[in-house]
């Protein structure tokens, strides 16, 4: 599903602000818009534009406001798939802002129940832009009917990434490194940097490709990350392999996705993990325990060795007194 907002339980439309879509129940009251995220290319001087699909899939008229914000990831480094983005008037500023780019084709839109209609956003491109990418958010903010007794708390948001053609540079470094040298549990898991040293933005989908000497291949593909110029994302990467003795060599797969040319940006890229050991702890209590026991019986056989030499020795020694 695109981006949505779905009524809860008392009637309150929870916030989501991120990329990826929350999953709802086929019969959830929900207000989408879509798609999720504006990839596109332009050109220094030109216009351009682009649709903002808007359905309203409620039992009720809704009145929706559409907004123009600026768009920024948050300083220092993020975890997680999701990354932390600045959504404000002070994201506006930035250099590589594009909100003032950016004119809906409405400011405000009535939808009755079960509606949909598309929003046209104009985008006048600078003469004077800088090559490389510049940002915004469309924001959809659902306002109920007076009567409707139902609070807002969300803003629907898209994000607008918008590359200007010119001296585009691309630079993502990638490493992994598994959690630790030795996996005393699984699912195991490995660290993921991702930075991004160019001026334009990069949207990929990292796939980890784990190879077990002795179990099968795993693969485990992520959900689709914006990495921002400039930012630095922090991964961890779970692979669910079997709880066996093994040795485990990975690969990361960086999938470039396309942008709204058809194009992709660059090509996929690959960097391979150090080797990683799975001891499970079931398998090391198991090898103490066998050992215990097998030294035991290694001893419980020496020590009757020496039982028995001893008696041995003691017959002999009284058999030679009788015979003197």
């Amino acid at each position: 599903m695109p981006g949505a907002v779905a009524l809860g339980a008392e009637g309150t439309i929870p916030d989501t602000g991120r990329t990826t879509a929350p999953k709802f129940s086929k019969d959830a009251q929900v207000i989408s818009v879509s798609p999720v995220i504006i990839d596109q290319a332009v050109r220094a001087g030109a216009s351009d534009s682009f649709v903002v699909h808007i359905a309203n899939q409620t039992s009720q008229p809704w009145k929706l406001g559409i907004e123009i914000s600026g768009l920024a990831p948050t300083h220092g480094a993020a975890r997680g798939s999701g990354g932390d983005l600045d959504i404000s008037a002070a994201a506006a500023q930035r250099d590589t802002s594009a909100s003032s780019w950016l004119t809906p084709s409405t400011s405000m839109l009535d939808l009755a129940p079960g509606e949909e209609r598309d929003v046209v956003i104009e985008v006048a491109v600078p003469a004077n832009a800088s090559p490389g990418g510049h940002y915004a958010a469309v924001q959809v903010v659902p306002v109920p009917p007076a009567t409707a007794g139902v609070k807002v708390s969300a803003r629907i948001t898209e994000l607008v990434l918008l590359s200007v053609d010119g001296a585009v540079r691309h630079d993502l470094a990638a490493s992994i490194k598994p959690a630790g040298h030795v996996a005393w549990s699984t699912p195991v898991r490995w660290h993921v940097r991702l930075h991004n040293g160019g001026n334009v933005h990069q949207l990929v989908v990292p796939t980890l490709r784990v190879d077990p000497l002795i179990g099968r291949r795993v693969r485990v593909t992520g959900k689709p990350i914006v990495i921002f110029p400039g930012e630095t994302r922090i991964l961890d990467l779970r692979a669910p392999v079997r709880s066996a003795p093994d040795l485990l060599a990975a690969t990361l797969v960086l999938v470039h996705q396309k942008s709204a040319s058809g194009k992709s940006t660059t090509s996929d890229s690959k960097k391979k993990s150090g080797a990683l050991l799975v001891l499970p702890l079931w398998f090391v209590i198991a090898l103490l325990v066998t050992l215990g026991v097998i030294s035991w019986r290694i001893w419980r056989r020496r020590g009757r060795q020496l039982d028995e030499h001893f008696v041995d020795g003691s017959a002999d020694a009284e058999w030679h007194d009788n015979i003197g």
